[in-house]
């Protein structure tokens, strides 16, 4: 899901003939904007309202002296020539109160992929990568933090296997975030499946992997009608992922619902059900009790037994961003996940130092706390909201998206 500005489409990237897409972005650019750490935490100046770092801090009750630590580590994924500069990263943590917190490059090659003039020239080629190490480094402030570039025509899978083969001696991320996405129909079956044993591999040995549950609801990314139903994004559509959907609402004073297009916001949370993915036994209680209670219950056409996502979800909507040193408010998942993977990272931290191992692979943890009655001691619930139109309102199919409700659901997940 690339971040959305209002509004320019960064380019797409065609991996199997899908559409490899960042966050989406949307907002002008104002360069006139100021933060202002010392009045409303959600005020970027003149009244403007906007998602801050402190703000995240409240909304979740994380304490603002609560850091991560160096024995933990954290990595942005990034690709289609995205850009991050280090010179608006430590600007934006200036200006914010965060941390000091730097990227080392971690991966096959090393391109350079860090320049602060590109940023400049052409904030489109920065503002995905830029909002992902701004906000991982938030919640995740003194983690040690990566950044990692895929330059391989091959979307994601020699990538993530570079990785795993890394973590030999080498260096293992703890944490992953991919804020990056690409319809599921264009992947074919082994291909995916090849994604989920490597993914699988460094979830045994302690990595979490966070995914972006795309910005164009259920219909998914390229729908320019309802023609084609239900379009199940990937890789949040893998079982081995946690994927994270977006909410909206709190950073305009408002109660907290779906991410979804209209005035307030220029996404819509993602969220669905596999083609390629069969459900994992973990979710059969959680998902039989959605699809048997909601109403509206969903219309014939989706996957009935694939797996289920987004997991969990996150506020995405109006992100103050440094972008080619200017201010930018951007909305997407793309802004929810790496801010939820640097939370994951400081209890990572925490749990090292109490002589305890990395969270690893999450996700089953969640649908078992479900069923235990324990998940809403620590997830918020979200109960409205549906994802039935892509971005923008560009496309709003009632027959081909899904409500939230009471409990898990295929658009904010467990909230």
């Amino acid at each position: 899901s690339h971040p959305i500005r209002v509004e320019t489409v960064l380019s797409s990237y065609e991996p199997n003939d899908s559409n490899l897409r960042g966050s989406q972005d949307t907002s002008v650019t104002t360069n006139d904007m100021e933060p202002m750490p010392l009045g409303q935490i959600n005020d970027c100046g003149g009244g403007t309202a906007c998602t801050t770092p402190a703000f995240i801090r409240q909304l979740y009750n994380m304490p603002a002296t609560s850091f991560g630590s160096l024995s933990t580590s954290q990595m942005i994924y990034s690709s289609i020539n995205q850009n991050y500069s280090p010179a608006d990263l430590s600007y934006f943590q200036s200006a914010w109160g965060v941390q000091a917190t730097s990227f080392d490059y971690l991966g096959p090659t090393n391109p350079s992929y860090n320049q602060d003039s590109t940023c400049v020239n052409d904030p489109n080629d920065c503002d995905e990568a830029n909002l992902d190490v701004q906000f991982i480094s938030s919640t995740g402030s003194l983690v040690k933090s990566y950044f990692s570039y895929d330059d391989n025509a091959n979307f994601m899978l020699p990538w993530i296997t570079s990785v795993e083969n890394q973590s030999n001696g080498q260096v293992r991320p703890d944490i992953i975030s991919v804020s990056y996405g690409a319809v599921e129909e264009g992947i074919p079956q082994n291909y995916g499946d090849s994604f989920n044993t490597e993914i699988m591999k460094l979830a045994l040995q302690g990595t979490s992997v966070f995914a972006s549950s795309g910005d164009d609801g259920a219909p998914g990314q390229g729908a320019t009608d309802c023609s084609k139903g239900y379009s199940p994004g990937w890789p949040a559509s893998s079982s081995y992922v946690t994927a994270v959907g977006a909410t909206m609402g709190p950073e305009q004073g408002n109660p907290e619902v779906a991410a979804q297009t209209g005035p307030a916001c220029g996404i819509t949370s993602g969220g669905g059900f596999s083609t390629i993915n069969t459900r994992p036994t973990w979710q059969d209680t959680t998902v039989a009790h959605y699809l048997q209670t909601v109403q509206p219950t969903p219309s014939p056409g989706y996957a009935t037994n694939g797996r289920g996502y987004p997991d969990m979800a996150f506020i995405g909507a109006r992100f103050i961003v440094r972008i080619g040193e200017s201010w930018s408010l951007l909305d997407g998942t793309s802004a929810s996940s790496p801010s939820l993977a640097g939370m994951f990272a400081t209890i990572n931290s925490d749990r090292i130092k109490a002589g305890k191992s990395t969270l690893g692979f999450i996700t089953p943890a969640l649908y078992y706390a479900n069923e235990s009655g324990d998940v809403y001691d620590f997830v918020r619930d979200i109960t409205s909201g549906d994802n039935t139109c892509t971005r923008e309102t560009t496309v709003c199919c009632p027959n081909a998206g899904y409500y939230a409700t009471i409990g898990w659901d295929p658009v904010t997940g467990f909230g």
